[in-house]
């Protein structure tokens, strides 16, 4: 998941209306990327990364999170070495 982390913390620098538009845009469609996620959820996460210019460790924390929820995993105790 770093790899996706890295790409969005650049965009998110480098690109920053365009990944607005872009993420957005991506994360509309029911059920994608997952069908256990709210819109809320959605729309935290893409707020979320959107915030975050300066730190990279952070976006990675965010995009780890929210893979989590994904694959309904947050709050697990699987998750707790992870």
């Amino acid at each position: 998941m770093d790899c996706f982390a890295d790409i969005l913390f650049a965009l998110n620098k480098h690109c920053f209306s365009l990944l607005s538009m872009w993420i957005k845009e991506a994360l509309q469609p029911p059920g994608f990327p997952s069908a256990r996620l709210s819109p809320e959820q959605k729309d935290t996460f893409s707020h979320q990364i959107l915030r975050e210019r300066v730190n990279k460790r952070r976006v990675k924390e965010m995009v780890k999170e929210f893979t989590l929820l994904c694959r309904g995993l947050h709050g697990t105790d699987y998750t707790a070495d992870y």
